[in-house]
């Protein structure tokens, strides 16, 4: 089941916005090419574009939260180390195993759920005030 971008994900920092909804759609493309059984290749290379631009991703997102000094920075931090861990180990079992139907469930379960309740619990608390504007006030 493929998941839209909507804006219950908006963080109002554009280029944050724009790259949730690149992972979204890499994320629902990893799962529809395993779905399809597409070659093992073709997903070995979505999964490794997505671990690349996940790290990217990351590194820009906990860098603008720390310039707004947000109070969920280090959870967030947190919470990205668990992710890039578990895309880890589901493309340690995609190697060994393959496309099974059962790691497909596994990977919508703990990419793409884990993603959307990830930005909605905390990468939308960007969309706050900053700290440091609040406290320049």
């Amino acid at each position: 089941m493929a998941f839209s971008w909507d804006a219950s994900l908006a963080t109002n920092v554009p280029h944050i916005d724009r790259q949730h909804r690149e992972l979204i759609q890499r994320i629902n493309g990893l799962l529809e090419s395993m779905k399809a059984g597409k070659g093992k290749d073709e997903i070995g290379g979505l999964l490794k574009y997505l671990k690349d631009y996940t790290l990217k991703h990351f590194r820009d997102e906990e860098a603008e939260m720390a310039r707004r000094k947000s109070p969920v920075a280090e959870a967030n931090k947190k919470a990205h180390q668990q992710f890039i861990s578990a895309i880890d180990q589901l493309t340690a079992r995609f190697n060994s195993e393959g496309p099974t139907p059962t790691l497909v469930l596994e990977m919508q379960r703990r990419l793409l759920d884990w993603l959307v309740s990830h930005i909605r619990a905390i990468d939308t608390q960007l969309a706050q005030p900053s700290v440091a504007a609040a406290a320049a006030r």
